[in-house]
């Protein structure tokens, strides 16, 4: 699985020990988290015949303006080349905060940076470099 981020997915999967399962997240270590760019470091990897591919993109930022064009070329050719898709909307974050919220109470968090605000200011805070698995 590759994402547009560098610390909360691959830390957030890793907590996960499954026996019949493994995932591998390919985090964003260079600055490039443009859809394409992830994608980029996806198909670059080796994979085995019976790995599942995934991209697991942010929308906060991809799905107005100029970055919209590029943004879905990126989601079909992700198709095309039989790798899933997984959207957060707005972020990656939201799965966080829904370990410790019920859904009506997010519906109104319009971007990360509001998602951000509500995850710290659940029990046990919240830091994007340092999750804490319960």
């Amino acid at each position: 699985m590759a994402c547009d981020d560098t610390y909360a997915p691959k830390q957030y999967f890793s907590f996960f020990q499954l026996t019949r399962v493994h995932v591998h997240v390919v985090p964003t270590e260079d600055g490039t988290s443009v859809a394409q760019h992830v994608l980029a470091r996806l198909l670059d990897i080796k994979h085995e015949p019976d790995d599942h591919l995934w991209l697991v993109l942010d929308t906060d930022h991809c799905i107005e303006g100029t970055h919209l064009r590029s943004f879905t070329q990126t989601l079909r050719e992700a198709r095309e080349s039989g790798v899933q898709v997984a959207l957060s909307r707005p972020c990656f974050e939201l799965w966080l905060l829904l370990h410790h919220l019920k859904r009506n109470h997010v519906e109104g968090l319009a971007d990360a940076k509001a998602v951000t605000a509500a995850l710290k200011k659940v029990p046990g805070g919240y830091s994007k470099i340092e999750l804490k698995k319960d």
